[in-house]
């Protein structure tokens, strides 16, 4: 089966050989660059249980906006998120049209990340995008005034990548673990959309479940399904 997947690496300031976790997950919605969220989507109802988005590939085009919650019992400030997004397709076409990693600036001018590499962006793949916090920037952490994080669940929007579908389109999206590594940081425990075990970071290691899904049309996939029926009824010719 093809599948799209989104590769990340961290980098984390730990305390000893504590290991923090971090969950990284999709949502139908989000909000551009800047603009302040309303609240954790509805795909999240707490850092352990939430639902991997379905898209219908009907809409043509659509985004996928990423999430990354912390665990709420720890205080872990990641550095470093560097990935790559690759769409493989098991059916119809699907094509990456655009994306975009945020770098949020709050009121007084602090920023989340000091540098800010987007990617290239291929037909079917975002390679080489990441995000790094040095000297100023406070990364993927805590920040009261960022207005793109929710206190209430730490979760914060991170980006989106855009999707181009035919109405026939089929794909899995899958987050995975990029070829990084964790630059000598300790390792922590990653979980990739929901209902699955965490994900090891080792180079190559992605999610068992699918953490999103593009499925075709109703109506266009019931027309396949009658054209391919009334093929099987109909009577041959005579010679």
């Amino acid at each position: 089966m093809h599948r799209l997947r989104l590769l990340i690496v961290l980098s984390v300031t730990a305390v000893g050989s504590e290991a923090w976790a971090a969950r990284f997950w999709f949502s139908l919605s989000g909000v551009d660059e800047f603009q302040p969220i309303d609240g954790t989507p509805s795909e999240f109802t707490d850092f352990f249980n939430g639902v991997n988005p379905e898209l219908s590939a009907d809409v043509g085009r659509a985004r996928l906006y990423i999430w990354g919650t912390r665990d709420p019992f720890t205080d872990g400030e990641y550095f470093l998120i560097s990935w790559d997004i690759t769409a493989y397709v098991s059916q119809g076409n699907v094509h990456l049209v655009d994306s975009r990693m945020y770098n949020y600036f709050t009121p007084d001018g602090r920023q989340r990340w000091d540098l800010v590499f987007q990617g290239t962006l291929l037909a079917n793949k975002l390679d080489n995008a990441s995000m790094v916090a040095q000297s100023n920037g406070y990364g993927f952490g805590y920040k009261g005034d960022d207005l793109q994080r929710d206190p209430a669940t730490d979760s914060m929007l991170l980006g989106f990548v855009e999707l181009e579908m035919s109405p026939d389109a089929r794909a899995d999206i899958f987050f995975g673990v990029g070829p990084g590594g964790m630059d000598d940081i300790p390792l922590q425990e990653l979980y990739f959309g929901w209902g699955d075990d965490p994900v090891i970071e080792i180079d190559g290691r992605e999610s068992t479940l699918a953490d999103a899904t593009i499925v075709p049309e109703p109506p266009t996939l019931a027309l396949f399904l009658a054209a391919g029926a009334a093929t099987m009824r109909r009577p041959r010719r005579r010679a």
